[in-house]
């Protein structure tokens, strides 16, 4: 039970570490009603542990975010002396579902679709850094845990990026402090973050140019070589094989600096995203929409 409402957990849509994801519906005292899915901290973690440090800044951080491809969260309340996370509900699956999907039937995404689902994922990243605080004081946004499973796709071709739970974000109401400790997937890591270098938003670029390459080519890209000569060779071939399953130079020549060892010189996020808006013309196959249709 919340604040002047009732929640009904119907079913569980997934669960991690520190929290479980339901689909629940929501009863107001008036009597409206409305699906959301709630995120509920593990019962094993303790209201004052970091996992619940954790759940309450993702909370009041996406609540100052408001765009199309960040999920939305509408309110952090207690239920049966638990914090939980009420969000809006995304009908749809993951990207790492649609993978699996595809690979069973040896089947890939579309470049174009690919492209556009990038596109939207380097949008929320540019969306979440740049963005401010009521009193203007800047959030700096680095989401750490860029991968398929954590964008959502509807059957609409609406994109979302789902899990700022382990974000790093500069503003006053953060309780979690970021330490050394790396977060995130190792698959998706960019070589300073694998190397416990300070975390910037370049890594998230990075983690995006492996998701692109991931849904073009039907398979990951793996681990980052930690070795300047080594990571250039693998980028190499990743633009190569890029190339192979239809995408264009002018594509993959985006990918390789996306994937570039050094930080400094990837593309920031809204620049890359505009560089693959431009690309979409030329882009083959079918676009987002008739692709999740």
């Amino acid at each position: 039970m919340g604040t002047g409402r009732r929640f009904n957990l119907l079913r569980e849509l997934g669960s991690g570490a520190f929290g479980t994801v339901y689909l629940a519906e929501m009863e107001s005292m008036g009597g409206f009603k409305k699906n959301v899915a709630v995120k509920l901290l593990n019962p094993e973690l303790s209201s004052f542990s970091e996992a619940s440090q954790r759940l309450r800044d993702e909370a009041r951080l996406l609540g100052r975010l408001r765009h199309r491809h960040i999920v939305q969260v509408d309110d952090l309340v207690r239920l049966d002396g638990r914090w939980a996370v009420v969000m809006e509900h995304i009908e749809g699956c993951d990207l790492e579902v649609l993978l699996t999907a595809l690979g069973a039937e040896q089947a890939r995404v579309p470049v174009r679709a690919s492209v556009e689902i990038t596109r939207a994922i380097l949008v929320a990243l540019d969306v979440a850094f740049s963005s401010s605080t009521s009193s203007g004081e800047p959030l700096r946004v680095v989401h750490r845990d860029i991968k398929p499973s954590n964008v959502r796709l509807t059957a609409e071709g609406e994109v979302k990026v789902l899990d700022f739970g382990i974000a790093r974000a500069d503003f006053s109401e953060r309780e979690a402090k970021t330490g050394r400790v790396r977060y995130g997937s190792v698959g998706y890591m960019s070589p300073e973050r694998l190397l416990g270098e300070p975390e910037v938003a370049a890594g998230d670029v990075y983690a995006a140019a492996c998701v692109l390459f991931e849904l073009v080519v039907g398979e990951a890209l793996g681990r980052a070589e930690l070795g300047p000569e080594q990571q250039e060779e693998q980028v190499h071939k990743a633009g190569q094989q890029l190339v192979e399953a239809g995408g264009s130079q002018e594509l993959a020549d985006l990918l390789v600096e996306m994937l570039a060892y050094d930080p400094e010189d990837r593309p920031e996020a809204g620049p890359a995203a505009e560089r693959l808006r431009a690309l979409l013309r030329e882009a083959e196959g079918a676009d987002l929409h008739e692709f999740a249709a």
